[in-house]
């Protein structure tokens, strides 16, 4: 991805983020929120290249988010 105003964003999943590169977002490069009550938001964020973002690399918030995310260059 490359000049977009956010990179990946992820609500209230399961989902799978593997060997990306997201460059020059505007805003955050991987947006993780977790806010639905019923299910937990437990997505995989694994090896990816987040270069040159506005804001965050990865941003993680929500009571409901347990994401795993691990080696990321960021």
């Amino acid at each position: 991805m490359n000049l977009n105003e956010s990179g990946i964003e992820i609500f209230n999943n399961q989902s799978t983020i593997i060997d990306n590169v997201i460059e020059r977002s505007h805003e955050d490069g991987i947006k993780i929120t977790g806010t639905d009550k019923s299910q937990m938001c437990t997505a995989i964020v694994w090896k990816n290249s987040i270069i040159s973002c506005g804001y965050n690399g990865v941003l993680i918030k929500g009571d409901q988010c347990k994401p795993d995310v691990r080696g990321n260059i960021i």
